[in-house]
């Protein structure tokens, strides 16, 4: 298939190369907010640079993503911050198996953060995402959150 370069506007511009396939080909795609929050007793016991712990995360979450969806890209624009775009296999409508089995592997990691995953609803073209971005962000920022591992699904009623 031919490479292309997907423009991803978030605050910042991120490149990424993805392999072009038309949306009805491609099955259902959402794209997942990841926002770490680092316990502070936790922060003492890294003996790794933050960035050496954030790409192991993007590592692990990548790996994750991969074994449970058809596709996967996941970058990270800021600190404490990743960003998903997954696909379902074409046919199939209900993302709900798949985001358990993603924060039951996040709900390891709670002994030294917590993570909340803000969903978006199924895109119907890359030229959303600007618009999901900010809505998840908003999420994260807006919502009264536990420290525990949390799913937040858009849109979220105000």
């Amino acid at each position: 298939m031919v490479q292309t370069l997907l423009h991803i506007f978030l605050h910042i511009n991120v490149y990424v190369d993805v392999e072009r396939q038309s949306w009805q080909k491609e099955g259902l795609a959402y794209i997942l907010l990841i926002q770490v929050q680092y316990l502070e007793h936790s922060r003492d016991a890294f003996s790794a640079r933050q960035a050496e712990i954030e790409n192991c995360l993007q590592e692990i979450m990548s790996a994750t993503l991969s074994s449970l969806f058809e596709t996967t890209i996941v970058f990270q624009p800021e600190p404490g911050q990743f960003v998903a775009r997954v696909t379902l296999a074409v046919g199939d409508q209900d993302i709900t198996d798949e985001m358990e089995q993603f924060m039951q592997r996040l709900r390891q990691e709670e002994e030294f953060a917590y993570f909340i995953v803000v969903q978006s609803q199924p895109l119907t073209g890359d030229e959303e995402m600007p618009t999901i971005y900010n809505e998840a962000k908003k999420a994260v920022n807006t919502a009264v959150l536990q420290p525990v591992c949390q799913l937040v699904r858009l849109p979220v009623a105000e």
